[in-house]
This record gives structure tokens, C-alpha cells and sequence, in this order.
């Protein structure tokens, strides 16, 4: 199967511009099978297609997390778990890592070089330890707004540590839909069945073009020079004041 797995709607996400269901409309034409939605910070694109009781495509629910010191990750977790607290967004990496993985998830760095202070190794502290990756379930390989550059240091960062690698268009605009994919070998149908089939290395390939729309480079740098101001007010800042409902909602989550 051809999916999609960095996908945003613009029910989900504030600076995206197309609607869950153009996107499946397009994807569709394009031949492929399904896609993962990963809103920032927000599930409200999938719900928004749940609510629909659309089910002609196999639309797969997951999430672009802003982390408080690591940029951002694609988190994806088995179907029915509680994910209320991932749309509040300023978890530190690790505390993200063991949480995921306590609800039987998985989750991997999205455009691990690219968009500033929004990709993983642009942070010096993890430039320093890349052993963290072991942590990692897979690696975002292919990224169709981030540079070729970017992409083949996350391909080689991927191949170091033997983690399954994954590829997505990361959509903002109609341009960019359907510009990157990761072929599977496997039937996908839900949640389960991508945990099943990434964890057991189905992945065949991640790939796709770049977007040359003049329109989405200007949204690209804009969002890269944004980012690192961005993050210092948000996930430094006002995220700190969060962390007690998010410590909340943990406990109500494992309990």
C-alpha cells in the first residue's frame, strides 16, 4: 500500500489550507491507498473525517507533537487509546518517548534536519547524542518541504541505526498534496495494522518530489525563520505553564 504519513488538514492544523476531505479526494486520483493525518498538535482532522462517516480510503489517525526541547515528532498510537494529551504540546522528549511507548505506540523524528528549531538535530544537545535514535520506532526519511540536503542526512541517520524510515508530503497548501509517500507491504486498515506492519519492517520504500510551488518556499522559510522565535516563546515559555494539566491528564490517562 502507498501512503501518505505526514499529512495536514486544515481542520487540524491553523496554517494548513486544505480540507481532510480534498486531500482523500486528491490522494485517491494519485493511486494511493491511504494516509496517516498528523495535525499539529491536534486530532481534530481526523475526527473531523470520523464524523463524516466517510469510508471509501483508509485514513489512519495520528499527530505532528511539538515537544518542549526536540522539535517535532510524528506520534502514532493502537486504535481506541486515549490521546487527549498529546494536543497539549511542550512534553520533553523523553517523557514523550516512555509515554508513547507505555500506550503501545510509536513515534519518530519528522524532518529530523530541516525547519529550524522544528527539527531534532537542529537542537546542539541532540547533535551530541544521536544515540537516542535506538529510542526511536522510525525516522522520517523523506519530507517533501524539506531540502535534499536535509533529507539525505535523515535517510543516513536512519541506515546508522537501523530504523525503519518513513515518508510523507507534510501538506500545507493544494500543491503539496500527495508529493511524498511510504510504500508497505501489507494491508492497512487501521491503527493496529500500521503499528503491526512498522514494527514487523514492512516498509519498502519512502520517497517522492519536492514542492516547487513559489507560494509554499515562501511558506517554508517564513515558518523555518518563525520557527526558532516560536519556540522559545511557546515550548520554552508558555508550555512550562501547561505542564500541569498535561501532568494531569497523564495521571487520568494511567490510572
Amino acid at each position: 500500500m502507498r501512503i501518505d504519513m505526514h499529512c495536514h488538514s486544515a481542520e487540524g492544523s491553523l496554517d494548513a489550507q486544505v480540507s481532510i476531505f480534498m486531500v482523500v479526494d486528491i490522494l485517491k486520483a494519485k493511486g494511493y491507498d491511504g494516509v496517516l493525518i498528523t495535525d499539529h498538535n491536534s486530532y481534530k482532522g481526523y475526527e473531523a473525517w470520523e464524523e463524516s462517516g466517510r469510508d471509501d480510503f483508509v485514513v489512519l489517525k495520528g499527530i505532528e507533537y511539538d515537544t518542549g526541547d526536540a522539535g517535532h515528532m510524528l506520534v502514532i498510537l493502537p486504535c481506541g487509546v486515549d490521546t487527549a494529551i498529546f494536543a497539549l504540546r511542550g512534553m520533553p522528549l523523553m517523557k514523550l518517548i516512555r509515554l508513547v511507548h507505555r500506550l503501545g505506540g510509536i513515534l519518530g523524528p519528522a524532518h529530523p534536519y530541516a525547519n529550524c528549531k522544528s527539527g531534532m538535530f537542529n537542537h546542539r544537545k541532540w547533535r551530541r547524542n544521536t544515540a537516542l535514535c535506538y529510542n526511536f520506532d522510525f525516522v522520517e526519511s523523506f519530507n517533501s518541504c524539506a531540502g535534499g540536503a536535509s533529507n539525505d542526512s535523515a535517510a543516513r541517520l536512519a541506515r546508522r541505526f537501523r530504523r525503519p524510515i518513513c515518508g510523507g508530503s507534510d501538506n500545507h497548501r493544494l500543491s503539496g498534496v500527495g508529493l511524498g509517500y511510504t510504500d508497505i507491504g501489507a494491508i492497512i486498515h487501521d491503527n493496529d495494522d500500521l503499528l503491526a506492519a512498522l514494527n514487523a519492517g514492512a516498509v519498502l520504500s519512502a520517497g517522492g518530489s519536492y514542492n516547487s510551488d513559489s507560494f509554499a518556499m515562501v511558506h517554508s522559510f517564513i515558518y523555518s525563520c518563525s520557527a526558532y522565535i516560536y519556540y522559545y516563546l511557546y515550548n520554552k515559555g508558555v508550555a512550562l505553564l501547561m505542564m500541569r494539566r498535561r501532568r494531569k491528564a497523564q495521571r487520568a490517562l494511567t490510572s
